[in-house]
């Protein structure tokens, strides 16, 4: 006998054997109903992992694109410092060479503070000599 046949001479009436497929048919329905069922939360899910995937593809993009101006603003901050650093030197090197200038010419200030202060002396004396000369009665040479 094969799935819906009745065999000749049997028992099984065909109400039963109607009854059967019916029985059947509602336990396949139901497993059919279930598997939509599966196959809608499924599809649910497939589509927000579909859309997870394009926010995280997206939130990648960022990154990458947030990494590269980083990484072109370090080299931009890397050259500023070293150009800065330069700089300092040279600044460090000026100020040197300054100091030495400014000790120099205090020395030479010194020197000629000195100086001034002799020739006032000798000019001091050449008026009083120069005043004595003028003072004397005896004529001339």
């Amino acid at each position: 006998m094969q799935g819906g046949e009745i065999e000749a001479g049997s028992c099984v009436s065909p109400l039963m054997q109607h009854a059967a497929c019916t029985v059947q048919h509602a336990a396949c329905a139901d497993q059919h109903a279930a598997c939509a069922v599966q196959h809608a939360v499924c599809t649910a899910q497939h589509a927000a992992c579909a859309v997870q995937h394009a926010v995280c593809t997206a939130q990648h993009a960022a990154c990458t694109a947030e990494h590269a101006a980083c990484t072109v603003q370090h080299a931009a901050c890397t050259a500023q410092h070293a150009a800065c650093t330069a700089e300092h030197a040279a600044c460090t090197a000026r100020h040197a060479v300054c100091t030495a200038r400014h000790a120099a010419c205090a020395v030479q200030h010194a020197v000629c503070i000195a100086q001034h202060a002799a020739c006032t002396g000798r000019h001091a004396a050449c008026a009083v000599q120069h005043a004595a000369c003028h003072a004397c009665q005896l004529p001339w040479g």
